[in-house]
């Protein structure tokens, strides 16, 4: 499997983070597949699997501009690196073996978070967490995804019963494009009066919500 990575976005204020993404080539393949959550998600309940922003995903210039992993601690050369093994790591033939191994050892940690950074970039890759959602029942799933174009093998993901998958949707482009998948959008106005669920800023706020629901669809405040 190859990883074609997305076109480099026209320049922005977040450049000189965007182009050390595309650059970043220094790896560590005896990282590990995930890493605990954070304050915002649930350190006790969370992993999290992340990839490098933006060279991974099917960006609009809405995200350029407001994605939080191009700031902050996202930025930070140990993060970019740890992204970028993850995304090697993820094409490798092992990958679904080692993801499952790890998580046998997390008997307690019942909740995954796929790409708080990055996308689902090829059917290939979709295919695998397909493997590994199924072999792990007992825990549960969440990933947003803009990457319309590996939409039959989205949908096979999604419709897994502890899977809880969302097309992200901003203020540049609210019109959903791949149906029988819910949606998460940006606040706004109309979408808060129509919503089924508006997030309080926290998963352990309102128990993990868009785990646990399998048919809502949220709105977020940007942050």
């Amino acid at each position: 499997m190859e990883f074609i990575p997305s076109p480099k976005p026209k320049r922005s204020k977040r450049q000189k983070t965007i182009d050390k993404i595309y650059a970043q080539t220094e790896v560590n393949m005896n990282s590990r597949v995930f890493v605990p959550g954070n304050s915002k998600l649930g350190e006790d309940n969370i992993l999290i699997f992340n990839l490098p922003p933006v060279k991974s995903c099917q960006w609009t210039s809405w995200c350029i501009n407001n994605c939080y992993g191009t700031k902050g601690n996202h930025a930070f050369p140990s993060v970019l690196k740890a992204n970028e093994s993850r995304l090697q790591l993820s094409l490798r033939d092992d990958f679904v073996e080692k993801a499952n191994i790890e998580l046998d050892r997390y008997e307690n940690k019942l909740y995954i978070r796929i790409h708080s950074t990055g996308d689902f970039y090829s059917i290939e890759y979709v295919e695998k967490w397909i493997e590994i959602v199924k072999a792990n029942p007992d825990k549960k799933f969440l990933a947003f995804t803009k990457q319309y174009k590996n939409i039959k093998a989205l949908r096979k993901l999604a419709a897994l019963p502890n899977m809880s998958l969302f097309e992200s949707l901003d203020e540049g482009r609210q019109c959903g494009k791949m149906s029988g998948i819910k949606k998460a959008t940006v606040y706004n106005d109309y979408m808060e009066n129509n919503a089924d669920f508006v997030c309080p800023g926290g998963c352990p706020e309102c128990g993990y919500e868009c785990w646990n629901d399998i048919e809502r669809n949220v709105v977020f405040h940007k942050h």
